[in-house]
């Protein structure tokens, strides 16, 4: 399957970190889609939650597309 996008939930308030996504993302940032809406809905400031969220994917993402 390496042309199918894949949900990814757990990221943020269920533990799973979006550091270690890596594997799941193939030559394209775009193959995956991460959710996490408790832990940004529950910062305190869910716009730089969402932002660091995004950030952090996508470094991870463009990571494993090398």
């Amino acid at each position: 399957m390496p042309d199918s996008v894949f949900l990814l939930p757990g990221v943020g308030a269920q533990g799973g970190r979006p550091e270690e996504l890596g594997p799941a993302f193939g030559s394209h940032p775009a193959s995956a889609i991460v959710t996490a809406s408790r832990s940004i809905a529950s910062a305190d400031d869910p716009g730089e939650a969402a932002e660091q969220l995004r950030e952090t994917v996508f470094s991870v993402s463009q990571a494993a597309a090398r």
